[in-house]
């Protein structure tokens, strides 16, 4: 059951994407046991690194200064000398002797902490990790990088600190780690943003003058309460696409967030000077995730691994019956299913977060810590309203009940028959494998005249979890007779999962009726 989980962090603060493990076998019940194991440990694989990031996190918000006064003279001189305003950009290799000492001292440091790590997750998992640790520092693939810090424009900016003898350069150092819990492997990316200086205390003057100048104007832009994205124009577009799920990544949120700040701290004429010198980091998140409606636990997806989930509960045993199979009665079966969108309240609290100003360099120099607000982080919460949340699923649940009603979809405890034309049954029957066949259906359905102006049907997609599953071999479709197909499972299993999102299973909600964990009697009858 070895499976690779790809957990891939672009950080200073995390920004976790990651597949999903599907572990199938030949038997059914161990196939609900094999998914059921693989769907924990992969979520202990998931905490351990969101908790590796924060202590990461901790490590740079304490050790984001280096100060060359501790070492030789000559140990960061070639630091500061290999960029300029011309040149503000450049990589550097440990392997130089120009900067083999400097990197070497920097790579200690964070050596010793990454040891710490280790011992602590090892024995808070004691019982998995008994003579091994979780984390791996993968040294060769390190990238070290030297970014110009504009010290003439910081001191134009803050003329009151001063910048006799001072020396200063952003190095950033971008790690690959790998985290193993049994047997998942999870390959991930970290940046860390250092200053190199010979005085860390006018360094953080210059950065206390600035994000004191910044921070009052984000709190006003965020002073409105909640952002609730069907309600916020400048935000609508997120709820267009039904995009809800911040817990593995929110690039799309992240990039209103960051134009819209733009917009606002370019009006006020006492930040003009300010904002020329103003970039912003694309290695890193303007918001830092705290907490998400949508996560792990709640993913906002319902498989049949129960029979309680499968589609004859609420579509009814039998042949099908339109009286029965309706939007109303699916989107009330798939809001018991999906609790986290069970709500009382006027809204649901998609996520709360942070404003990273780590995302922000002025003049080169990177500022950090979170936004605050009467001496506390800023929280900013990102929501949706009752009504807007009901429209979307209620437009999904019409799209199931049309997938429904055009394939006369029969439902029974043990087996489940789809009937489609003679088309699409010889396209189903000539694909290579079930999951190449999908499309075949999922295109014949669209194309359907009745179904192309349905509300939201761009975000609907029928796709197949196991996709990514390295187990076995993907099933294909049998011949019973020249009216009748059969899924006959290759050991790689299979689902039959309907989307509504963005077209991948990290950012959409998904409803599967069957899979091989429970019901693989799946036949295609033709009409």
């Amino acid at each position: 059951m070895k499976k690779l989980l790809t957990i891939l962090s672009t950080l200073s603060l995390a920004t976790t994407t990651a597949t999903t493990i599907v572990a199938c076998s030949h038997h059914k019940d161990r196939n609900v046991e094999a998914e059921s194991s693989a769907s924990l440990d992969a979520k202990v694989l998931n905490d351990i690194v969101n908790k590796t990031n924060k202590y990461f996190l901790d490590f740079l918000n304490s050790n984001q200064y280096v100060d060359t006064t501790q070492y030789g003279s000559e140990v960061f001189a070639n630091f500061f000398n290999k960029v300029n305003k011309q040149e503000p950009t450049a990589v550097i290799d440990i392997a130089d002797s120009n900067f083999n000492q400097g990197i070497n001292n920097i790579n200690t440091i964070f050596k010793n902490y990454l040891d710490q790590i280790n011992i602590k997750i090892a024995q808070e998992y004691s019982n998995v990790y008994v003579n091994s640790y979780p984390l791996t520092w993968n040294l060769d693939k390190n990238i070290s990088t030297l970014n110009f810090i504009n010290l003439e424009d910081l001191d134009k900016l803050n003329p009151g600190v001063g910048i006799d003898g001072l020396q200063a350069v952003n190095y950033q150092l971008n790690i690959n780690y790998t985290v193993k819990y049994k047997a998942i492997t999870s390959l991930n990316k970290f940046t860390f943003s250092f200053i190199v200086t010979n005085n860390p205390d006018k360094i953080k003057q210059f950065q206390t003058e600035s994000m004191a100048k910044l921070s009052g104007n984000i709190v006003k832009y965020f002073s409105g309460g909640d952002i609730i994205i069907d309600k916020n124009p400048k935000y609508q577009r997120l709820y267009d696409k039904f995009d809800i799920n911040y817990s593995r990544a929110h690039i799309s949120l992240d990039n209103i967030v960051q134009t819209e700040l733009i917009d606002f701290l370019n009006k006020d004429p006492d930040l003009t000077d300010l904002m020329q010198h103003v970039t912003w980091n694309d290695d890193k998140s303007i918001l830092t995730l705290l907490s998400g409606a949508l996560n792990d636990v709640t993913s906002g997806k319902a498989v049949p691994s129960l029979p309680q989930n499968s589609s004859y509960v609420w579509a009814g045993e039998g042949p099908f019956d339109p009286n029965k199979v309706t939007a109303e009665v699916f989107y009330k079966f798939l809001i018991n299913l999906l609790q986290v969108f069970n709500i009382s309240d006027d809204e649901l609290q998609l996520a709360n977060f942070n404003v990273n100003l780590a995302k922000i360099s002025v003049a080169g120099m990177p500022l950090s810590g979170a936004v605050s607000k009467d001496g506390k982080p800023l929280n900013v919460i990102i929501g949706i309203s009752k009504e807007g949340l009901k429209q979307k699923l209620m437009n999904y649940s019409q799209i199931v009940v049309s997938f429904y009603k055009e394939y006369r979809i029969e439902s029974y405890k043990d087996h489940q028959i789809l009937h489609v034309s003679s088309k699409v049954f010889d396209e189903l029957k000539s694909a290579p494998n079930y999951t190449e066949s999908l499309p075949f259906l999922f295109n014949d359905f669209l194309e359907k005249e009745n179904i192309k102006n349905l509300p939201d049907i761009g975000l609907f997609y029928l796709a197949d979890a196991t996709i990514s599953n390295t187990v076995g071999w993907p099933g294909r479709w049998t011949t019973i007779n020249e009216n009748q197909l059969k899924y006959k499972d290759g050991g790689h299993g299979y689902s039959f999962s309907f989307m509504f999102g963005d077209h991948t299973f990290d950012n959409s909600i998904s409803y599967s009726p069957w899979s091989n964990t429970y019901l693989p009697n799946l036949y295609i009858n033709r009409n």
